[in-house]
């Protein structure tokens, strides 16, 4: 019998996949055009040797590119097969649970693998150039595949335990940020005095030791603070860090593969009478009289509607999660910061954040049904009734713009009162323009959403599609034209970067809509045909 079967299927199928090839390209093109840019830019900045401008540029990339791969590309491989009912079958064989657990990271690790060792020649540049040494490349290119390794472990376990995709998706994002931004800060949380009777402050030190080894980004720092010190690889304090992490992964992928066995059998549920089961629908879906109050409002305006947002869960959770952010730190965060609090700089930040996130979720809320739907092969019945195109791609729009419509307003309303006397001349109009752009990009981002959920296999990945064409490409064409506008007239550069960033998403938002109510039967009716035909 061949070891690992699962690994030794999966890397088949990846090597048959195009875009196996063409990711260590494209990976190879951009990390050469990002080193050339690093490098132009270290001829302006004077004692700056240009391999360590292109060495720090490049791990620094690398590595976040390392840490947001895993919540990309595995946070719905393993949730995916407990939806479709296939992980049953899968363990009626003789497999294993860690053979499943690693022929499922294995596929999804070789295009992240292939990437980041498609960068390595460029990173040799910086030792041609000067300034780094030989071990200092070794030792980041082990830091990088620990960050990656840690990335894509964390979001296997993550979705192991997930049953949804997205749930998948935002528990190993906030997991992986923990790792990221928490555990390298433990140290100052940590009893700074120790007395006899205080022993608890010594082993409390200790763990937050250790728990800052397990981070990615200590391994890295351990890397970077000796890029000019000497060889990082005799650092005994790097090397029991590496080790350490590595260690820690790859013993918890048997926790996985415990909580997959027990998901197929269907231990820990929370149905049956006695459970939690009918008080998480009472929370979800809302009592009898709530239920009611949604038909008779919704059922005749649109069924598709009424589908969508008879899920109430969602609604009080972005309502008193999401509306509340501003308005909280207008009451208490600017009587604890004082006079920095009201600071209209950091108002403005906080809002951008909170902005953000909203867009986030329209993206995500928007292409997560349409995705799911034509996964399971739902809009293949619901094409039957008298239900038309036109009615559904409205409907769910519509159930968007209803779910954020409180937050955004909220969020709007109370950002203008607190940066309004802060304003003088031209700002405050400024800021209802990007206000008004917000409210754009949510509106683009439901109808992008919605085809890239059509046309998408993965619910996560539509979304990230989404916020890719709305949000990602068209402010890098809008900073391009800023720049030459600013060369050609110094006076508008904002306006001609905002005109091209709102004709980019005009053109995105019409095409999707055209797409959406022409080729919605079609789109959906392809994947009946394909399967036919692969029968």
């Amino acid at each position: 019998m061949t070891l690992l079967p699962v690994v030794e299927r999966e890397l088949r199928v990846a090597s048959r996949r195009w875009t196996t090839f063409w990711l260590r390209l494209l990976a190879a093109v951009a990390f050469v055009l990002m080193g050339m840019g690093a490098i132009m830019t270290a001829n302006f900045v004077r004692g700056t040797p240009s391999g360590v401008a292109l060495f720090q540029t490049l791990s620094g990339l690398c590595f976040v590119l390392c840490c947001v791969a895993g919540p990309i590309l595995a946070a719905d491989i393993l949730s995916a097969e407990k939806r479709q009912g296939t992980l049953g079958l899968l363990f009626l064989t003789d497999l294993k649970p860690i053979d499943v657990v690693l022929g499922k990271l294995a596929a999804v690790s070789i295009n992240a693998a292939a990437a980041v060792l498609a960068s390595l020649p460029v990173f040799a540049l910086a030792f041609l150039l000067g300034g780094i040494t030989l071990p200092v490349l070794v030792a980041v290119a082990l830091a990088l595949f620990n960050a990656l390794a840690f990335s894509l472990v964390v979001t296997v376990i993550v979705s192991a335990c997930c049953v949804e995709g997205r749930s998948a998706l935002a528990l190993s994002a906030f997991v992986v940020g923990c790792a990221v931004f928490l555990l390298p800060n433990l140290g100052e949380f940590a009893p700074s005095r120790v007395t006899p009777h205080l022993s608890w402050s010594v082993i409390l030190s200790e763990v937050f030791s250790l728990l800052r080894q397990l981070s990615p980004v200590t391994v890295m720092d351990l890397v970077l603070s000796d890029n000019r010190k000497g060889n990082p690889l005799n650092n005994l304090q790097f090397l029991n860090a590496l080790v350490l992490s590595q260690t820690i992964l790859w013993l918890s992928l048997f926790l996985a593969g415990s909580m997959l066995k027990r998901a197929w059998r269907g231990e820990g549920r929370l149905g049956g009478n006695g459970g939690l089961w009918p008080w998480m629908a009472r929370w979800m879906f809302g009592g009898s009289e709530t239920r009611r109050v949604l038909r008779r409002r919704l059922l005749d305006r649109n069924p598709w509607t009424w589908l969508v947002c008879r899920n109430v869960l969602k609604r009080r959770i972005f309502i008193w999660g999401l509306t509340p952010v501003l308005p909280l730190y207008a009451v208490v965060g600017r009587r604890l910061l004082g006079d920095y609090g009201h600071d209209a700089e950091l108002t403005l930040v906080l809002a951008y954040v909170l902005q953000l996130l909203l867009k986030v979720l329209v993206a995500s809320e928007a292409s997560h049904l349409f995705a799911e739907n034509r996964r399971a092969g739902s809009f293949e019945l619901l094409l039957t009734t008298s239900l038309g195109e036109r009615e559904i791609v409205r409907g769910h729009a519509a159930s968007v713009r209803r779910l954020f419509a409180w937050p955004v307003l909220v969020t709007l309303v109370t950002t203008a009162l607190l940066v309004a006397p802060q304003t003088e001349g031209w700002q405050f109009p400024v800021f209802l323009l990007v206000a008004a752009l917000l409210i754009w990009d949510m509106e683009v981002l439901i109808w992008v959403g919605m085809w890239r959920g059509l046309v998408q296999k993965r619910a996560h990945l539509a979304a990230f599609s989404a916020m890719l064409r709305v949000l990602f490409w068209p402010s890098l064409l809008a900073g391009v034209t800023a720049f030459f506008a600013t060369v050609a007239d110094p006076a508008f550069p904002f306006i001609f970067a905002l005109a091209v960033y709102a004709m980019f998403n005009l053109a995105g938002a019409t095409a999707s809509s055209a797409e959406l109510r022409q080729e919605l039967r079609s789109r959906v009716a392809e994947q009946f045909q394909s399967e036919r035909s692969g029968a």
